[in-house]
């Protein structure tokens, strides 16, 4: 089924919310996913640039060395000349899905029966080696198919 969860984690509790007890959760619920559309940085026009360690915190500490730069072009004064013939001058062309799975295991369905809090479930998948999408979108910024702004635009980010 389908529901409106920003993570694996942020789903089990969110099917408490709509009243399910979490026995029943706990007992059918064998594997959730979530997923995200993220926009690939276009082939052709992109450019790389060093990482500025003042600006770009995030891709620091998460070991980056380099990143891809989308090449947008302001079309509000009617230049229509150097336009990629790839993207149109948006800078991006296709999309990639970003996906966290999580397998509900009896540590996990433990949890659930206990009603434990998103924070607390994403913590001990974690430790199961449950990759973030947060962590999907930086390997895919780390491989060059798309841009930190759009893993920062699509993952929500703690502050």
């Amino acid at each position: 089924t389908t529901l409106h969860a920003n993570d694996t984690a942020t789903a089990i509790t969110r099917l408490n919310e709509m009243g399910i007890p979490p026995y029943l959760v706990g007992s059918s619920v064998v594997g959730v996913m979530a997923q995200r559309l993220i926009r690939r940085v276009c082939p052709k026009c992109s450019s790389t640039r060093v990482v500025d360690p003042e600006k770009d915190k995030l891709a620091c500490n998460h070991n980056i060395s380099t990143l891809k730069q989308a090449n947008s072009i302001d079309l509000a004064n009617n230049n229509t000349d150097n336009l990629c013939p790839i993207c149109n001058g948006t800078g991006y062309k296709g999309r990639l899905g970003l996906y966290e799975v999580m397998k509900v295991n009896d540590n996990i369905r433990e949890l659930i029966m206990k009603s434990s809090t998103a924070d607390v479930i994403r913590e001990s998948a974690s430790e199961n080696g449950v990759k973030s999408l947060l962590d999907y979108g930086l390997d895919l910024v780390k491989q060059g198919l798309t841009t930190i702004e759009e893993v920062e635009r699509v993952c929500l980010l703690d502050d």
